[in-house]
């Protein structure tokens, strides 16, 4: 009986060791969990402030081409109730193969003589 005794004995302590060890790895694996959770909670919470950021985003710029397109309707009327008009020699454009033959030290003089004709008239 003092052999079953001892084999039940080394069985228990081998039972013993696999627990504290299964428990050892339980313990891990649950604080692995509970960390893998913040981070989660925390993405969680950074996507829905990145989103609120976007919607707000999304409104600066509605708002921002508003303003751009008043501000450029504005600056329209403003010009169109100046009275100016612009006049423009087109007599300096009249043929385009002789432009391109011209080289590129007429083309500079051309075009600073279309610059130099471009006038604005008040009509006033």
């Amino acid at each position: 009986m003092d052999n079953a005794h001892i084999i039940l004995q080394i069985a228990a302590d081998d039972f013993s060791v696999k627990y504290e060890t299964e428990l050892t790895i339980c313990q891990s694996v649950e604080n692995d969990i509970n960390g893998l959770q913040k981070v989660i909670d925390d993405s969680n919470i950074t996507g829905l402030q990145l989103e609120t950021e976007i919607e707000a985003l999304k409104e600066e710029l509605l708002f921002t081409k508003k303003n751009h397109k008043e501000e450029v309707n504005g600056l329209q009327n403003q010009i169109a109730n100046s009275g100016l008009t612009m006049e423009l020699d087109l007599n300096l454009w009249t043929s385009a193969t002789s432009w391109q033959k011209s080289g590129p030290s007429r083309q500079a003089g051309l075009e600073e003589q279309r610059r130099a004709r471009q006038v604005l008239i008040p009509t006033d």
